[in-house]
């Protein structure tokens, strides 16, 4: 009996029709994302053994071949089980306390102001009481005017005499001796008296009623308008009505 083999022909399948080919890519996807899905939790459960035998005092050695017995298990990531295994060799001990971080620089303080030298005072002089003191002329024979109210007036500067008096530019610092004429008799600024050397000086500044000097002879004089006259003794001015006795007080 002859026995008759016929050979049936398997289905084609034609890459060219698109539901195909969408179902063959979809179904090599899955495969492909279940086998790194079981790769990867294989490699965390390794990387977590690993590091509990870290803790425990497993020395590096031990540690590299446990790596290098499941790297030949799981070679879907070579490269990372590398890293890890040359990160577990050279990790450093954990430090037994924490690093404090670093205390940031003070402030500059601010600079000390300099005090000021104050330059030491020049010893003053001393003064001998019993040194005899050199007088000036003037000094030596000094002079008073003595008025109608009984005021006594010193000499020692150019002093002016009058009802409202006023002084010069020649002598802006002179005496001024108003004198209370209510007659009128006075010129506001009536005569002027300068000591010298020699004695003292009257002057009439052109006053109405004129100066009048009457010396210790009996001698009356009237001054002439603008012209000191010198007095070397005591005598009395009359200006209007009212008069004023110079009296000398020689050394």
């Amino acid at each position: 009996m002859e026995t008759t083999m016929r050979i049936v022909p398997m289905p084609r399948i034609y890459i060219g029709d698109s539901s195909t080919t969408l179902t063959i890519v979809l179904v090599i996807g899955a495969i492909v994302g279940v086998l790194w899905v079981l790769a990867s939790a294989r490699h965390a459960r390794d990387r977590r053994i690993r590091r509990e035998a870290l803790s425990r005092g497993h020395d590096a050695g031990a540690l590299q071949q446990d790596h290098a017995m499941h790297t030949s298990a799981a070679p879907a990531a070579p490269a990372a089980a590398a890293a890890l295994a040359a990160e577990v060799g050279s990790a450093p001990a954990a430090p037994s306390h924490a690093i404090a971080p670093p205390v940031p620089p003070r402030p500059p303080l601010p600079p000390t102001p300099v005090r000021p030298t104050i330059a030491a005072r020049p010893p003053e002089p001393s003064i001998d009481l019993d040194e005899t003191r050199v007088s000036s002329p003037l000094e030596a024979a000094r002079w008073t005017a003595v008025l109608a109210d009984g005021r006594s007036i010193a000499l020692s500067s150019p002093t002016y005499i009058g009802r409202s008096p006023s002084a010069s530019t020649e002598h802006p610092g002179a005496t001024l001796v108003p004198l209370d004429d209510r007659a009128k008799s006075m010129s506001k600024t009536h005569a002027r008296i300068v000591p010298s050397p020699e004695g003292i000086e009257v002057t009439d500044l052109h006053s109405t009623n004129g100066t009048t000097l009457a010396l210790a002879d009996g001698t009356r004089v009237a001054l002439i308008p603008g012209e000191p006259r010198l007095v070397t003794s005591s005598a009395v001015v009359s200006f209007g009505d009212q008069q004023v006795v110079l009296r000398g007080r020689p050394s």
